[in-house]
């Protein structure tokens, strides 16, 4: 069920606004229905925001494109060459800290919206300030005073559920989509960004496994805005964890130690390990589908 108003690809002020509709009418219309977000542009100017919301949204993802106008680095960013797309368990919904925040007008807050995976979570943090319906003129209209930059604040715990679907007293690696960085955080220890107007962020949240002295997450597809939506099933036996991962390309882990060996599907494989960081990528390779993975130290 269609959870905003149309998409209005020449209307400047409405495209922020939308976002936020569809956000917060999810909180009640995801109980009962699959929200529908409605399509977007790629090509458009907004088209990045929209795509990273869709990304995250749980919802269908369909684009109003003009026949040979599309942004295909948008595009490969949310489908795969099959047409299928890694779509949240649930409906986008904001954040606690920002359910009686005004996102749109009070420019200070930015709006924060969590999902779940199969395996993993997502929270994304986007700067949609100043522009609102009026009820005035009946349009959306941009505010007059400038726009700002947002500071947002984000922790694993702003993920409803988080603490009873993991192990008691875990740590989580958190990992950024644009600028590919690691943090390791407690429930309720946060990361902060500062975002310009119409900017965005998304963040995979994973459980930190750990055996002894080996630290190991399963984060997700480099790629994709919810790359971790690629991960289906992961488990942690002594020194070896085996993972189950749907896609091609790229896959983001993270490690205490580099591994000894690493089998896709059984081939062997070497991985790119950053000792400084405990980023480790895994290459899939160029054939969309589900992978087993193993890893051993």
């Amino acid at each position: 069920a269609r959870a905003s108003d149309d998409f209005s690809p020449a209307n400047e002020a409405s495209h922020t606004v939308h976002i936020a509709n569809v956000v917060y009418n999810s909180i009640f219309m995801g109980e009962i229905v699959l929200p529908d977000w409605d399509m977007f542009q790629s090509q458009h100017v907004a088209g990045a925001l929209h795509a990273a919301t869709r990304a995250i949204g749980g919802c269908p993802v369909y684009v109003s494109d003009h026949p040979g106008k599309h942004d295909f680095e948008i595009l490969h960013q949310l489908v795969f060459p099959s047409g299928r797309v890694l779509r949240c368990r649930q409906a986008g919904r904001p954040t606690r800290d920002c359910l009686f925040r005004d996102v749109t007008r009070d420019g200070r807050t930015a709006l924060k919206v969590w999902n779940r995976n199969f395996v993993n979570s997502v929270i994304g943090v986007f700067n949609i300030q100043g522009a609102s319906w009026s009820r005035a003129t009946n349009q959306f209209a941009s505010l007059p005073k400038p726009i700002s930059a947002t500071l947002a604040e984000l922790c694993p715990r702003d993920v409803e559920g988080i603490a009873d679907r993991s192990t008691q007293g875990a740590s989580f690696v958190v990992r950024s989509h644009r600028n590919r960085r690691i943090e390791i955080l407690r429930l309720k220890e946060c990361t902060s960004i500062m975002l310009m107007h119409k900017d965005w962020e998304i963040y995979t949240i994973a459980e930190l496994l750990e055996q002894g002295d080996i630290k190991f997450a399963a984060i997700g597809l480099i790629a994709m805005y919810n790359g971790g939506g690629s991960i289906l099933r992961i488990d942690m036996n002594g020194r070896s964890a085996n993972v189950t991962a749907y896609g091609l390309g790229e896959l983001a882990c993270y490690a205490s130690r580099a591994p000894t060996s690493v089998h896709v599907d059984g081939r062997a494989v070497s991985p790119d390990f950053d000792p400084r960081t405990g980023a480790l990528s895994i290459d899939l390779g160029a054939t969309e589908g589900t992978h087993e993975l193993q890893f051993n130290w």
